[in-house]
């Protein structure tokens, strides 16, 4: 099986031009331009994002959703609270955490072709969220997830 995929992480805005930061509040542009599933990565850097210091890679069916979730962990969702407590530390050490999504062009495994109107499909996230952490982790980044 070959896999030639066509990717790019885009910055998720919470205003026009402007990233999302950790913890800023979820805007309605936000919610707006965001409004079904994704593919998103953490990224913690020190000066700029190009400078890739570490990162979280999860899936969702709806990203603002899952921001606020992170905001605001609940007793029983662990991994929020893990990564709201690590990015805060990030935080305190200077550092900066961004949100990123993934887009890509439509690519096929054999015969079946796979497009982000896929994304609906809980097992076609999971699949490319599994991807990028094994490629992430094999290409030698602090991936965080657990």
């Amino acid at each position: 099986m070959n896999i030639a995929l066509r990717y790019n992480w885009t910055p998720v805005e919470n205003v026009p031009d402007v990233p999302y930061h950790f913890p800023q509040e979820v805007s309605q542009h936000l919610r707006d331009s965001w409004r079904g599933p994704a593919i998103y990565r953490w990224i913690v850097f020190q000066q700029k994002p190009g400078n890739l210091q570490q990162f979280y890679v999860g899936e969702t069916d709806l990203l603002h959703r899952r921001i606020y979730q992170y905001l605001n962990p609940r007793p029983t969702q662990l991994t929020n609270q893990s990564l709201n407590a690590g990015f805060k530390k990030e935080l305190e050490d200077g550092r900066k955490v961004i949100l990123e999504a993934l887009c890509f062009e439509p690519f096929n495994l054999e015969d079946i072709s796979i497009s982000m109107a896929d994304l609906t499909d809980k097992w076609v996230r999971r699949f490319l969220e599994n991807l990028f952490i094994v490629y992430y982790s094999k290409s030698g980044y602090t991936v965080l997830n657990e």
